[in-house]
């Protein structure tokens, strides 16, 4: 076997899953970046084996020789397994983006993620500008349902009843992601991913939010983890697409300059260590940054960057900022 392997792992959600960035208990995202995904890793690194192997492991995302994707939804309501990537950031020619026809843009916002056996189709037909509303229709999915729970804290003198937003997926759809890793470090990431199942990822794992099973292939098991294979393999295509948030270094600045089209998202959130308790007991927030969002494209493969988002020199706060790249073809 390769010294660099490809995976996916592929997750069943159990329970609902609440991500979100930091905007309140009602705010809702169905996905999780990578570097939330990093986080959990991390911290169940250090959980089962100690602060050596989990720096060992910081280390190597550092280096590259583990690299991850951010979540993204898979279905399968066709009855085999589709993996779907994030809508392409990306303008066609020097004029035009995807796509401009007026009257679509709204239809467009709906659709966050495109199937990976229709990306080419998406990519093509809106090169070609032929895109049209029915077109559309064909590219938005429900991948499950947000719901409201009614919840009571009980930390204070008196009940203080609150409402906390979920998403629970429908039969047979969850989250996935990719991962890139020298197979030395396989059978331990193995066993991190699925001890994070049990105890859940992202908010409100406390509550029991964010349990799931977990499966892996070689990404040789059907024609959508084959397609992600060849694109993940394609680093010589002309556009690349990031999978994950990235947080440019110095020798990615000419890849912003030409042929780059991106989005930014600031990432702000909580440190939940009893090292960054206020005075009133509380978690401080960590340093907040603005990272390029996923479905950005470049003329080539960012390097990126983990970033140490501490206060106070307590301990490292680290966020991940490297991704994850597939390569488009037009």
């Amino acid at each position: 076997m390769p010294s660099v392997i490809n995976k996916i792992y592929r997750l069943k959600f159990i329970t609902p899953v609440r991500f979100g960035r930091g905007e309140g208990l009602q705010s809702l995202k169905m996905c999780a970046s990578a570097d939330t995904l990093f986080s959990a890793i991390f911290l169940e690194a250090l959980r089962l084996y100690g602060d050596k192997t989990a720096d060992e492991i910081k280390d190597a995302f550092v280096s590259g020789d583990v690299k991850i994707s951010s979540l993204m939804p898979y279905s399968t309501d066709i009855g085999d397994i589709s993996y779907y990537l994030p809508k392409p950031i990306l303008r066609i020619s020097g004029n035009k983006r995807i796509v401009p026809v007026e009257n679509i843009k709204k239809y467009l916002k709906n659709i966050k993620y495109i199937r990976a056996e229709d990306f080419q189709n998406y990519i093509s037909e809106s090169a070609n500008m032929t895109l049209t509303i029915e077109k559309l229709q064909k590219y938005k999915e429900d991948f499950g349902v947000e719901r409201l729970y009614d919840k009571v804290s009980l930390c204070d003198d008196e009940p203080n009843p609150y409402r906390v937003s979920a998403y629970s997926f429908y039969e047979g759809n969850g989250l996935y992601f990719i991962m890139s890793i020298d197979n030395k470090y396989e059978e331990k990431m193995d066993e991190i991913i699925s001890s994070i199942g049990i105890s859940g990822i992202g908010g409100k794992t406390a509550s029991g939010y964010g349990k799931y099973e977990v499966k892996s292939n070689y990404m040789d098991e059907n024609e959508s983890s084959q397609i992600l294979k060849r694109m993940l393999d394609d680093s010589e295509a002309p556009i690349q697409m990031a999978l994950g948030p990235v947080y440019p270094i110095k020798e990615d600045r000419d890849a912003l300059k030409e042929n780059a089209f991106y989005s930014l998202e600031e990432s702000d959130g909580f440190v939940y260590s009893t090292s960054f308790l206020n005075e009133d007991g509380n978690f401080m927030k960590r340093k907040s940054c603005v990272l390029i969002k996923e479905g950005s494209c470049f003329g080539k493969r960012l390097e990126g960057s983990l970033l140490d988002l501490s206060h106070s020199g307590k301990h490292p706060v680290w966020r991940l900022a490297k991704s994850i790249f597939i390569g488009v073809r037009i």
